[in-house]
């Protein structure tokens, strides 16, 4: 099973040029999800918390609308997970170690921070009795069942790690 930490994307100021105390106006932005919306109101709060202007655009979108707005300028930092930026952002340089990645991202003016700490490792809920009757125990016996009906976002269908 994967594990998928969060990490907080940061576009350099002005390549660098720029500190956050001499930037104007900081935006943060967040997916359209609870956890994301939350990590980027701590986000805000901490970066308001220095002084800093900054606004929180919440509930953007998906990854792809987020990354593609903060190389656009038009959000300067969001909280991802390293899975889905190994996978989904660079997915063409097929990055395997998140040194690979963080070099990949410093060519576009990218910085990451360390993890924050934890995971949001997959897991797929099944009823119990329905697990007790067919003897499923891990995510991959639900193969001998083509016939169940699986509920996920169209996110995570589009995604090569879903």
């Amino acid at each position: 099973m994967k594990k998928f930490c969060f990490f907080l994307l940061i576009l350099y100021f002005a390549a660098g040029s720029r500190s956050l105390a001499e930037t104007k106006q900081v935006v943060v932005g967040s997916k359209s999800f609870t956890e994301n919306v939350i990590l980027g109101e701590l986000a805000t709060n901490l970066i308001r918390s220095a002084g800093v202007d900054v606004q929180h655009q919440r509930g953007l979108g998906s990854t792809r609308i987020l990354w593609s707005a903060l190389l656009a300028g038009n959000i300067d930092i969001y909280a991802d997970y390293t899975g889905t930026i190994r996978h989904e952002i660079p997915a063409r340089l097929n990055l395997s170690t998140d040194h690979e990645m963080v070099s990949a991202l410093a060519e576009k003016g990218i910085s990451i921070t360390k993890p924050f700490g934890f995971n949001n490792t997959y897991a797929i809920g099944v009823k119990e009795n329905l697990a007790r009757t067919n003897s499923i125990q891990a995510i991959s016996e639900l193969a001998k069942f083509p016939d169940f009906a699986f509920g996920f976002s169209n996110e995570f269908m589009d995604r090569k790690d879903g």
